[in-house]
């Protein structure tokens, strides 16, 4: 007689996952297991590991005719995270157990050949995308249960080993998986936690000596979401400034803070014991660094790339120059719509990527020409090539473009060095709290983010004078009309910190000198 039993899986294309129904059908005819839905190589290998893991827990797989079904059929699924679901479904319909239990849960586990049940990358957004489905209990490996009591409104259950969840499932109380009722107080708990590379509480600006107007072009960055771009000699302090970007920075607020956690965790990069990440993620890629790792990649399902892990954070390209033309050119789509479309053989995925952009480059090859001690070796022509490798278009997209010169000798020994990275970070909330007050409801949250109609509309509280100064610029042919419309968000920035309801003609002036500091204009 046939038997069909049903498991619940999660599927994730991306970071969005949707709920997949694992149907094991059990009839007489010769001893195959067949497994249908669109499984890729891993997964089709499931069937081998899953006859071995029941094999070890000392029960037999394969007498009778078994097909397996992943529902919807249409979607792709991949990876090994489907290996519990299955065993147990298929389990479940050769043995007859009883099946009242199973619709309430879900399954996401690697099977070992001896039954232990493994970790798969991709745990957060999993159990995330299972409380969204109303699913009340998880079963998973006991590395991953940290991850899933970072999600709210969801029982989670860790098995080290699928004997155990069989006896638990068979309603044996003599086996206590470890558990874990998840609530939304774990959010408000955690450890503040924060990108591998470094500890955004070990840096303050303070240790940046003298550096006064780059120090303020960090601070309109961070208060407007700006992108920047600096030039300077090597040491002048280009990439002390980019580090201390995420100390001023706002911290993550609950929302994107599991968006944030749920991108590191299908990464594999995620440390769940200190809880979701509070802290902005700075990622700097070294600048042979391939297509695929910075914006994703992969053969058939593409994964996240180092600009989805540095979402809602800062991206930092050192020696930017450096970084292949195919790379940097990448880039303008993410910095204009916050994400990543990424088309493969069998699935197109949208991957988050609203990373805050900050390049770096020397002046020239050699890298001493604005240096005070040494003399450049480079031609005129060699530094406006070497300059040139960053694409008009891509530099178009860049608010803020300054030259960074090494701080002079009054400047090093000065003793007060400035405002403490925990006091620029509450005047950049201020500003931000000002922006969001004249943005409203709109999907936006800095000056950075708004649409061009958007700051058309703005423009009309502008004073004669300053419009006046947009439009004598344009003219002359020293911006474009992208350009104008960057200085008019800057000028609003500025504003913002200032506590004005309005840019003045100071404000566009400061705009400007942001917007044209750097050396494109110098050769």
């Amino acid at each position: 007689m046939a038997r069909v039993v049903t498991t619940n899986a999660v599927s994730l294309l991306g970071v969005h996952g949707a709920l997949v129904t694992v149907e094991a059908h059990v009839c007489n005819g010769l001893p195959t297991i067949n497994l249908v839905g669109l499984p890729d190589a891993s997964l089709r290998e499931a069937k081998d590991r899953v006859r071995a893991a029941v094999s070890s827990c000392g029960y037999t797989l394969g007498s009778r005719r078994v097909t397996v079904n992943l529902s919807p059929a249409d979607l792709p699924k991949t990876g090994s995270g489907f290996d519990l679901a299955i065993a147990v479904a298929m389990l479940w319909a050769e043995q007859n157990f009883p099946k009242n239990e199973l619709k309430n849960w879900a399954f996401f586990g690697e099977l070992g050949l001896d039954g232990q049940i493994h970790p798969v990358k991709g745990t957060l957004p999993v159990v995330a995308t299972l409380a969204k489905y109303g699913i009340k209990k998880v079963a998973i490996a006991p590395q991953s249960i940290a991850q899933a009591r970072l999600i709210p409104g969801i029982e989670a259950h860790a098995f080290s080993h699928l004997s155990a969840l069989i006896r638990t499932l068979g309603g044996d109380c003599s086996i206590t998986p470890e558990k874990n009722m998840n609530t939304a107080s774990n959010w408000q708990g955690s450890k503040s936690s924060t990108e591998s590379y470094f500890s955004a509480e070990e840096l303050d600006m303070t240790e940046v000596q003298g550096q006064a107007e780059g120090k303020f072009a960090l601070e309109v960055a961070a208060a407007g979401g700006h992108h920047l771009y600096f030039v300077g000699s090597p040491g002048a302090g280009k990439t002390m400034l980019a580090k201390r970007l995420p100390t001023i920075l706002p911290p993550l607020n609950q929302v994107e803070s599991l968006a944030v956690s749920e991108i590191h965790s299908l990464a594999g990069t995620f440390d769940a014991q200190a809880g979701l990440l509070r802290n902005r993620p700075f990622v700097a890629p070294h600048h042979g660094a391939s297509m695929a790792a910075i914006v994703g990649g992969g053969t058939n399902i593409a994964g996240p790339g180092l600009i989805s892990l540095a979402h809602k954070g800062v991206l930092f390209l050192d020696e930017a120059p450096e970084f292949s033309p195919r790379v940097l050119d990448a880039l303008r789509q993410p910095i204009e719509n916050g994400q990543i479309v990424l088309s493969r053989a069998k699935s197109t995925i949208t991957l988050p990527a609203q990373f805050q952009l900050v390049m770096a480059a020397n002046p020239c090859p050699c890298g001493n020409a604005f240096a005070l001690n040494r003399s450049c070796e480079c031609s005129p022509f060699t530094r406006r090539r070497y300059l040139q490798r960053l694409s008009g278009p891509l530099l178009d997209r860049i608010d803020i473009q300054m030259r960074i010169t090494a701080p002079s000798r009054i400047e090093r020994r000065q003793r007060y060095q400035g405002d403490t990275s925990k006091t620029i970070q509450q005047r950049v909330i201020a500003a931000r709290q000002k922006a969001k007050v004249r943005i409203g409801d709109g999907p936006w949250e800095t000056n950075s983010q708004v649409t061009s109609r958007v700051i058309q509309s703005w423009s009309k509280e502008l004073e004669a004078p300053c419009l006046r100064l947009l439009d004598q610029a344009i003219e002359r042919g020293v911006i474009t009309m992208r350009g104008a419309d960057r200085i008019q968000r800057l000028a609003w920035t500025i504003a913002d910190l200032k506590g004005m309801n309005k840019p003045e003609k100071a404000e566009i002036l400061q705009a400007q000198e942001l917007r044209n500091g750097s050396v494109k204009n110098d050769y």
